[in-house]
């Protein structure tokens, strides 16, 4: 993964080949909020020179080799992001694979919130923190624990994104993709990158939902789940014999020996 021009960090399966971090002292500005000295906006990391033994600019072939159980089978260069191969109707897993290797530090505050806006995340993996891979905003959302949503707002950018926001206030919202998605496999809809995907702040700006790229097929099937799943709480519910006190409204009263 690229740091500029003269640095970049290796990552074999999403996860960081480094023990330790660079670290920079960012310009503090003397007013504060909230008693929080508020740092100035816009300075950039310093660039730091790592003096190689052979130098990148100068190469005219990359090999990889894999030793033990190392196996390549896929492999992205810069700000790319990408899950292994063959999680295909699997989307819950998929996302946790990209949680466990993103930057999510999570505590019990945060989880509580992630899981409140997303539940099927009850059991994320806690993240690497700053050795993660990706901000947890990228990894992928889903429908159900096997289907992937049609519309992912934040994918993760590439080399094609621009550099600079075109639109003021929206930096953050201009470096990532927008794109349509299949439901099954949680790739681009119909493999075509150049139709199915904006800039996040185009998907925002003209609404774009990617009402084609939704499968009736598995709409009906999970709606179907949805159902039996109430009438199976609906019958727990009405069972004099229930005493789960979260279904079971007409639960016996406990009278002796409780």
């Amino acid at each position: 993964k690229v740091n500029n021009y003269h640095a970049m960090n290796w990552i074999f399966n999403a996860q960081a080949l480094q023990h330790d971090v660079n670290r920079f002292d960012k310009i503090k500005m003397s007013r504060a909020i909230a008693g929080i000295p508020q740092v100035a906006p816009n300075v950039r990391r310093p660039e730091v020179t790592v003096i190689p033994r052979y130098h990148a600019y100068k190469a005219t072939k990359f090999v990889l080799e894999g030793t033990g159980r190392a196996k390549f089978n896929r492999v992205v260069f810069g700000q790319c992001n990408a899950w292994p191969k063959g999680m295909e109707n699997q989307c819950q897993k998929a996302r946790n694979w990209v949680i466990a290797r993103s930057k999510a530090n999570f505590t019990e505050n945060t989880r509580n919130i992630q899981v409140k806006a997303f539940p099927l995340d009850i059991n994320a993996p806690q993240g690497l923190g700053v050795f993660g891979n990706n901000n947890i905003v990228h990894a992928p959302l889903c429908k159900t624990e096997k289907y992937f949503n049609f519309f992912q707002p934040a994918i993760h950018p590439d080399r094609g994104i621009p550099i600079k926001s075109k639109v003021v206030g929206a930096v953050n919202s201009d470096r990532a993709w927008c794109c349509c998605t299949d439901m099954r496999t949680g790739k681009i809809f119909q493999d075509n990158p150049d139709e199915q995907c904006r800039l996040m702040y185009e998907c925002i700006t003209e609404q774009i939902a990617c009402e084609h790229a939704y499968d009736p097929e598995i709409g009906a099937e999970i709606q179907a789940e949805l159902e039996e799943q109430e009438t199976l709480i609906m019958a727990d519910v009405m069972n004099p014999n229930n005493t789960n006190t979260k279904t079971g409204v007409l639960a016996p009263k406990c009278l002796v020996n409780c």
